[in-house]
């Protein structure tokens, strides 16, 4: 029991500051407290979407609610991770002189890159699929995890990306409960394999997020991307 109680108790640490640190911690400890973030999270959104119910208003309001419990949860220390990302593959946003339009153009791109998430998450939420916020906070860890990895024995870390999976495909069987869970089992199913592709290869380019809070961003747009595609078709 007391065995049990000190895990638990480091996987609610983690659920706070697990991107924050310097050393990444253990992949499966990541992945129990982005579960445990995840669950706070859908829940936020669940209740919020269930208390407001308007087409539009409730997936807003359930937006702006994860937003400001996910800040919270962080310490707002994911705040600055779109323009770092936005920087290191765009490295010329910001710097430099250029003309009017393409100076405009620049700073309005600066200025609206923060609200791509929001986004993402109200259109997700707007499809009344909070619970999904779960597999989402796995997936971005699994992720994360993938491309901030060096493995010194050479053989390839799978630990992660397996619970990240389990959970994810045990969240949308019990979603069976909700009108639309197994219309989005498939979707999820193939979302976990292209998020992996895609980790996989960004992996190997010369240019990828160094700091576990970035890459865990991408990995939330990456996740959110993949799972509209999939209700788009």
């Amino acid at each position: 029991m007391k065995d049990f109680s000190k895990v638990f108790s480091q996987i609610a640490h983690l659920a706070q500051y697990s991107d924050s640190g310097t050393e990444k911690p253990e992949p499966l400890l990541l992945i129990g407290a982005h579960f445990l973030r995840g669950i706070i999270l859908a829940l936020v959104a669940g209740l919020t979407l269930w208390v407001v119910r308007h087409p539009i208003l409730s997936p807003l309001l359930a937006t702006v609610a994860v937003s400001l419990v996910r800040g919270f949860l962080l310490d707002w220390r994911d705040r600055l991770a779109p323009w770092r990302l936005l920087k290191l593959y765009f490295p010329g946003v910001g710097e430099g002189a250029h003309s009017a339009p393409e100076q405009y153009f620049r700073t309005s791109l600066m200025n609206w890159v923060i609200l791509v998430r929001p986004a993402l998450y109200f259109f997700i939420l707007q499809n009344g699929c909070w619970y999904w916020l779960i597999p989402i906070s796995v997936l971005a860890a699994a992720f994360g995890y993938e491309l901030t990895s060096h493995s010194t024995s050479g053989k390839a870390e799978w630990q992660h990306w397996a619970a990240a999976v389990v959970i994810t495909l045990l969240v949308l069987l019990a979603g069976k409960f909700q009108s639309t869970g197994l219309v989005y089992f498939p979707i999820g199913l193939l979302t976990c394999i292209a998020a992996w592709l895609l980790s996989t290869w960004m992996k190997r380019l010369p240019v990828r997020p160094q700091n576990l809070v970035n890459a865990v961003y991408l990995g939330e747009l990456a996740v959110c991307l993949f799972f509209l595609i999939g209700i788009a078709f």
